[in-house]
């Protein structure tokens, strides 16, 4: 999940590899969640990538994703989709409750989520930036406030001016459905690597009809097959502290993460999450 402070509007799903490093993905450009977060990362990698994630927490809830990217098919073109699901159980807010209950009864507010996001991004100079789009709905039935549909559409920009340097800028919510859940944001993010040693990377996001503000760090080494991720993200909502530990071989990664709130309840708890990637090989496509 990206957006862990409220004023910053409904939650993008993330995968492991972002989590860890502290839920920073705006310019982390081989993960899958780039569909979500910063669509004009779909143009800087030439890839088929699938990729299914399972998360359980906060409370009672479990959370899932399944994506795939296509960015090898068209030069012309990036594509990625992700669907992710979510149910789980929270107290009742003032507005859900229903006009009278029993006394001791205890009141069920079990929410369900299915959302939906197709992205596409145009790459421009042999891959070095590019400019993409994306539409995301959402539908939810819950107990107690019942069903509603609920979307947005983003913009994001993602350049590479040199081999191992990552920009991604993100106007968020810019065509929102259901404006009050989902107010306008922007992110920026910056991402250094050294290939087969490790990475850096970080983000800082505003909400102006908020004036909310937050930011994120992460890091990665890259030990032989391994990857050991950490990272700790923090705004007026409060902080968390994040980890991670993979294995990456010939394309395919499985994948282990955990948040642990620091301040506040962000997320209503801890978050444990497994996530599996596979490229295909460019001699298989």
């Amino acid at each position: 999940m990206a957006t862990f402070n409220p004023a910053f509007g409904a939650e993008d799903p993330l995968g492991a590899d972002a989590l860890a490093m502290g839920s920073s993905a705006i310019a982390l450009s081989r993960s899958n969640a780039v569909t979500a977060v910063n669509p004009g990362l779909l143009g800087l990698e030439q890839r088929y990538d699938f990729e299914g994630s399972f998360v359980y927490g906060p409370g009672k809830g479990t959370h899932w994703m399944g994506a795939a990217v296509d960015g090898r098919t068209s030069s012309a073109v990036g594509l990625g989709f992700i669907y992710s699901g979510d149910v789980y159980e929270t107290a009742p807010r003032t507005p859900e409750l229903p006009g009278w209950t029993e006394s001791g009864e205890d009141i069920e507010n079990v929410k369900r989520f299915h959302d939906f996001t197709l992205g596409m991004a145009i790459p421009m100079f042999q891959r070095r930036l590019a400019l993409g789009f994306n539409g995301n709905l959402s539908l939810a039935n819950h107990d107690l406030a019942g069903k509603s549909t609920d979307g947005n559409g983003d913009v994001g920009l993602a350049a590479r001016p040199v081999d191992g340097v990552t920009l991604g800028v993100t106007a968020n919510n810019v065509l929102p459905i259901e404006t009050t859940e989902r107010p306008l944001s922007t992110v920026a993010g910056l991402r250094l690597a050294a290939e087969r040693a490790g990475a850096v990377q970080g983000e800082v996001g505003y909400a102006p009809s908020t004036d909310a503000l937050e930011g994120a760090f992460g890091a990665e080494l890259m030990p032989g097959a391994g990857r050991i991720r950490a990272g700790y993200r923090s705004s007026e909502a409060g902080s968390v502290l994040t980890w991670g530990l993979a294995v990456h071989e010939e394309g395919a990664e499985l994948a282990y993460a955990m948040s642990l709130p620091l301040q506040g309840d962000i997320l209503g708890g801890m978050l444990n999450q497994i996530m599996f990637r596979f490229s295909v090989p460019e001699d298989l496509l």
